[in-house]
């Protein structure tokens, strides 16, 4: 059991250090998890062995926990809190990074992230109690060893103890050795796409100089008040068909066309 614990913590450790670049954001939660799952212990053992409450609860007093549980327990609530922890500190690193006020950072992650953890965390519980309402006594204590842990992590602990800790540790919370400054500089949303953060594209509206002038006006045009000139002013271009062969309902320019050079037009019907 004790290999499993070092290893989870331990792997904890390092992904959160290369993650947000810091070594008191791994180590303040991996505190707050041990704080998470020992009151999930604690309540296992006030409820099932010591029996306060089992009567309100509908739980059977034992002698024993389950020898499963304790692990059990561990493995579920680090991923579970963990979670809840990389959501809440990705929001406060990323407003950080952005004003370089780690007070109004933590009160932006708290605002951004309260009602979906607190919502998450409701889920959650609702189903763990479902388990915790059966018969079988390792089901009972399984159930509401999570349900009470993930109640407690998500509220007291994520919501209070975090950001209270954070918001006196200032600008100490995101503080990395000299020695480690070698780690790849990851960032837990990933990299912006290619194409943000470039200048605006041009609006083309009907307003003065942003209309877009008709095909064959020179750019100079300003859209403003006066019909624009015919692509031919200047001088008639040559025409690609003789002029007998052209409509004015067909081709209306190739019409003007015929007529100031003369020539008859046929089809016109």
């Amino acid at each position: 059991m004790l290999i499993v614990f070092l290893f989870v913590l331990s792997l904890s450790f390092i992904l959160l250090t290369v993650a947000f670049r810091s070594v008191v954001v791994p180590i303040q939660a991996i505190l707050l998890n041990l704080l998470s799952v020992g009151a999930a212990y604690g309540l296992i053992v006030l409820v099932s062995q010591n029996g306060v409450g089992a009567d309100v609860l509908g739980f059977q007093q034992v002698e024993t926990i389950e020898a499963w549980l304790p692990l059990f327990l561990f493995s579920v609530l680090s991923g579970l809190s963990m979670d809840y922890h990389v959501f809440l500190l990705s929001r406060i690193r990323e407003h950080y990074d952005q004003t370089g006020d780690n007070t109004e950072s933590v009160a932006y992650g708290l605002r951004t992230t309260a009602g979906i953890i607190t919502g998450a965390a409701l889920i959650m519980v609702a189903g763990f109690g479902g388990f915790a309402s059966g018969e079988l006594v390792m089901f009972q204590q399984m159930g509401f060893g999570l349900a009470a842990a993930v109640l407690i992590d998500a509220t007291i602990v994520r919501s209070i103890l975090v950001l209270a800790s954070m918001t006196l540790l200032g600008k100490r919370n995101w503080y990395l050795p000299s020695w480690l400054e070698w780690l790849p500089n990851v960032t837990v949303e990933g990299a912006a796409p290619a194409g943000r953060g470039g200048p605006p594209r041009r609006q083309v509206g009907r307003a003065g100089g942003n209309r877009r002038p008709p095909l064959g006006v020179k750019e100079g045009w300003s859209g403003a008040g006066s019909r624009p000139a015919p692509p031919w002013a200047g001088g008639p271009p040559p025409l690609p068909y003789p002029v007998a062969l052209m409509s004015p309902r067909s081709c209306p320019p190739c019409g003007e066309l015929a007529r100031d050079r003369g020539g008859g037009v046929v089809g016109t019907a």
